[in-house]
């Protein structure tokens, strides 16, 4: 893991962008991440999960979490979730479903949704 966080800050993030170089960082801590690449957009996703904070969660205790987001001065889309486990459609896969909320989009959560789980990299 500690090869991708080194590529990622070195070949991805500019020189300046500090939460760039953070957010690959904390990648290192992830207990799993699933890494998606779309063809057609020619785009990559990473998506980590953490189950407590970092570490080294600069200037706070290990066990405070808060992450600041400020959607309208982001240029990605962010995405809030709130998912349980669903019964699985195939017994080799795990399901979830909730609901999700687009910051910046959204006044109030959306439909259910309903998505299997991603494949994860231990």
């Amino acid at each position: 893991m500690s090869n991708l966080v080194v590529y990622i800050q070195e070949k991805i993030c500019s020189k300046r962008d500090e939460a760039c170089y953070l957010a690959a960082f904390y990648l290192g801590f992830a207990d799993y991440l699933d890494v998606d690449y779309d063809a057609i957009s020619q785009s990559v996703t990473f998506t980590a999960f953490h189950h407590e904070p970092p570490p080294l969660a600069i200037g706070k205790p290990r066990d405070a979490w808060d992450e600041p987001i400020d959607a309208k001065r982001s240029q990605m889309k962010i995405e809030v979730g709130i998912l349980a486990s669903e019964k699985a459609t195939r017994a080799e896969e795990l399901s979830l479903g909730g609901f999700l909320f687009t910051l910046g989009e959204n006044t109030k959560p959306g439909n259910p949704a309903s998505t299997p789980s991603p494949k994860c990299i231990h």
